[in-house]
Parts: C-alpha cells; structure tokens; sequence
C-alpha cells in the first residue's frame, strides 16, 4: 500500500516542513540516527556467503561502480559546463546527488525483476562501505571549485550513519543465520519509508527558511532532475547490455547502478552544506521510485516480446 501511495506521501512530507518548520527543524539532531537505523534495518538482510559468492564476479562489480562514481558524475559536470544550473549551491546539490552510494532500494526492484540479488546485496554493501571515500573525493572533482564543505566531517558522517550500521547488520545476520532478517522483514519496509519521510519533512523544516527565499525557476530544476534519473537508468541499461552477457546480472547492474541512496544525501546536505543545496537531492526522491517503476515495466514488455518472437520461430 505505502509502496503505491509512495509519491503522494513524500510531497506530504514536503508539505508538512513547510507548515510546521520550527517544531520539525528542530529534530535535525536525530536525523543521523534515524538515517543509521533505516541502514541497519537493511543491512540485516545481507549474508558473508552472498558477498563472497558475488566478488567471485569482478566483472560485474567494475562495471556497475563506474557507471554509479564516474560515468553519472561526468553528466553532473557536463551540466554544470552547460550552464543548466548557474547557482553554486543547486550545482552541488547535483554533485552530492551523483556521489552518494547506490540505493538499498534498488535490491527490492532487482527481486522483482529475477536479477543477481547476491550480486545486488554485494554492490550495495561495497559501495556503502566505500562511501566515506567517494562521496567527498566526487564532489570535490565535480564541484570542488564551487562550493564549500568539510570533507573530513563529509567522511565521518558518512562512516557513522553508513559502514558501521553495515558491518553490524551483516554481523548480526551471520550471528542469528539470517534468522534476524526473517523476523524484521515484515515491519522492515514500512519502518524505512516512515523514517524516509521523517528525514524529509525535518529536512525541509530546518532548510525551509532558506528554501522559501529562492528566487530560482523550480520547473527548470526538476527538469533537470528528471532527465538525470531517466539517463541514469538509460546508461546503466545501455552499459549492462553492452558489456554483461547473463541477463540476470544485466537487470541487476541497470538497476543497482541507476538508483541513488538519496536519504543518505539529503542527510548529508543537511550536516555539511549550505541549506539550498539539498533542495536538488530532496526534489529527487519525487522521482527515482516511479522512474524505476517504468524501467522495470519496460524491460517485462521486452522480455515478453523477446519471448513471443521465440514461440513464433520455433513454430
């Protein structure tokens, strides 16, 4: 049900920051718990044995984090030469945006659509774990020169509400043989959106001051916005295809690789940058979901077609 009403609940919370900016602004200190909890909620889902099993495929890994850390970001930058967003701050909000790691979320779309969840869980886990040293190193490459931020404090927070809740979350796994996950998998899903919706509703509360004096064209922005998930997700399938022979491993790197944690980033654009700055990287949950949704239908009609074709040919 939360799942279908995703949309609408999420400008809600938009709206609920913008009504009552003082009482909620003022939970901004709980936001990197509820963030590492939301972490921990998922990582508890992921075995050593499912890990070890997808480094056995190098390949796959390579491919997926060069589409996720220099292929994404290289549009960021070539936007930014474009002059498609001339302030600093909304420039580094994309940059933010395309330097967070992959989406915990993109695990549920590689289920659904019969992709390498071992693959999937292991390119999650790698890339959360790799985050403090690429999300400040790709923001300083793409927008370095732009904007101002703590990159050590970029590093730690990101251990903290990230790596830690990870390794704890696979420990704890391993310690209870998965039992753990089984018990939390009815109540995961929903606790992760109601704290996704409460990361965003303070998130605008605390910024909404800022948010409400900007003078720029808001359509142009989530234009923007729009078009970078859609070529996300255009790239990550044109790659896959290109360069991944297993169909399975195919549909898991196009989604892994062209979904965003965007939670994590509008956490950390709250903790180490200018207000403005995460209006790009909220404004971007609006459409990462219902993008990924229309990926999927599209690539079940091609399959069926796929399908189809081989009857009519072996008849």
């Amino acid at each position: 049900m939360m799942q279908k009403y995703f949309v609408p609940i999420i400008v809600g919370c938009f709206a609920l920051g913008g009504m009552f900016p003082d009482v909620l602004g003022s939970f901004k200190p709980w936001v990197p718990w509820l963030f590492a909890a939301m972490t921990l909620t998922g990582a508890l889902r992921v075995s050593l044995k499912e890990i070890k099993h997808a480094l056995l495929s190098p390949f796959q890994i390579v491919t997926a984090l060069a589409v996720l850390h220099v292929i994404f970001p290289a549009l960021v930058f070539l936007i930014g030469k474009a002059g498609l967003a001339n302030d600093p701050d909304l420039y580094a909000g994309l940059a933010l945006l395309s330097a967070v790691p992959t989406a915990v979320s993109g695990i549920m779309w590689v289920t659904l659509m019969k992709g390498n969840v071992a693959l999937g869980v292991t390119l999650v886990t790698l890339d959360s774990i790799l985050s403090p040293l690429v999300v400040p190193a790709t923001v300083m490459i793409v927008a370095g020169a732009a904007v101002s931020f703590d990159a050590g404090s970029l590093m730690v927070s990101l251990l903290w509400m990230v790596v830690v809740p990870t390794i704890i979350g696979v420990t704890l796994h391993e310690a209870t043989d998965g039992r753990i996950a089984e018990a939390v998998a009815p109540y995961g899903a929903v606790f992760c959106k109601l704290v996704l919706g409460s990361v965003i509703a303070i998130n605008v509360g605390a910024s909404w001051e800022k948010v409400a004096s900007y003078t720029g064209n808001f359509l142009v922005l989530f234009s923007i916005l729009l078009g970078m998930t859609l070529l996300g997700f255009v790239v990550a399938w044109t790659v896959a295809r290109l360069l991944i022979r297993d169909p399975a491993d195919a549909t898991t790197i196009t989604f892994v690789s062209g979904m965003r944690n965007i939670s994590a980033g509008v956490v950390l654009a709250m903790s180490g940058f200018d207000p403005l700055v995460s209006i790009p990287v909220t404004g971007a949950i609006l459409f990462q979901q219902p993008v990924a949704a229309l990926v999927a239908r599209l690539m079940q009609r091609r399959r069926a077609g796929t399908v189809s074709a081989s009857e009519a040919v072996s008849v």
